[in-house]
């Protein structure tokens, strides 16, 4: 066990969503982790600077994100957007549609800060919910 607080976190998060797969979980962990510590410290090094995040991006931008569907084929994704306060975040193609034969998908994230209004630490996240 390299990582022991890194292996209990995954095991909080498996009972609350009991049909993801290890590699979601791991995603899910990487992509929601705070660059702040309990201290207000950063927390950035070379390792976390390769996560998959935009947590390091200026006020405005527009990113690519691809995703690569790890659950049953045929499957429909919908973006969850909880922007931190001040922020707009906008997603273009919020609907992922995934077939046996198309396992990957891209979607474009705009980003536009207030900087009058933010908060500083607040933070957001896009969670791709599964469309039933």
């Amino acid at each position: 066990m390299a990582c022991p607080h890194g292996s209990c976190a995954a095991a909080l998060i498996k009972p609350v969503h009991l049909n993801w797969c290890p590699a979601v979980i791991r995603s899910a962990m990487m992509t929601t982790a705070s660059i702040i510590d309990n201290k207000n410290q950063s927390m950035i090094d070379e390792l976390v600077a390769s996560f998959p995040t935009i947590s390091k991006c200026p006020t405005n931008g527009t990113f690519i994100r691809t995703t690569t569907d790890v659950g049953e084929a045929n499957s429909i994704y919908i973006a969850n957007i909880v922007a931190p306060k001040g922020v707009t975040v906008r997603v273009e193609s919020a609907k992922l549609v995934f077939t046996p034969t198309v396992k990957k998908r891209s979607f474009l994230v705009i980003v536009t800060a207030d900087s009058k209004h933010l908060v500083v630490d607040d933070v957001g996240v896009i969670v791709l919910d599964i469309w039933e």
